[in-house]
């Protein structure tokens, strides 16, 4: 069996907090909200995309109250919480799935479909969900959990 908490121990050991916030920012809840806006503003999203956005933005809330895991620095003494936030509210107490890689996955997918060639669409959602690890806020599989999640929303939003 996998130890996700010796793994992150490990990775938090590189100290990459700094950059690794950097890379999460933009898909913080406020920081996603101005995102969308502006592109939206410079047409590069449409309403239609801002839709499926909404959409999957509440479907992965609900995802995270169906499984209602703890998050790893509130169950291991060994993990520190280096985002800055203390997750504390109703909307982000869980960690399964994780919604910045859930939302970046949708967000990549999104831009994916009108900029098929942009090679760093496809990389988007994992540097993020690395992000979510190094800051100790996410299990490995919690980043795994968006990705896929994030994956088969995105298409079955998409096919309807």
């Amino acid at each position: 069996m996998i130890d996700e908490i010796k793994i992150m121990e490990i990775m938090q050991k590189l100290n990459f907090s700094k950059q690794m916030k950097v890379i999460t920012i933009p898909f913080n809840t406020n920081g996603f909200i101005l995102m969308v806006i502006v592109l939206f503003i410079y047409n590069i999203l449409n309403i239609n995309d801002i839709f499926i956005i909404v959409i999957c933005c509440l479907v992965g809330v609900l995802l995270k109250f169906i499984f209602q895991r703890k998050r790893p620095y509130n169950f291991s003494k060994t993990i520190t919480n280096y985002s800055g936030k203390d997750h504390d509210q109703l909307t982000n107490i869980f960690s399964f799935p994780s919604g910045h890689t859930f939302n970046a996955t949708i967000f990549s997918l999104i831009l994916l479909s009108k900029y098929p060639t942009e090679f760093v669409f496809n990389i988007l959602a994992i540097l993020v969900g690395l992000s979510r690890i190094f800051l100790g806020v996410h299990y490995p599989s919690d980043i795994l959990g968006g990705l896929v999640f994030g994956f088969i929303i995105y298409n079955l939003v998409t096919d309807c």
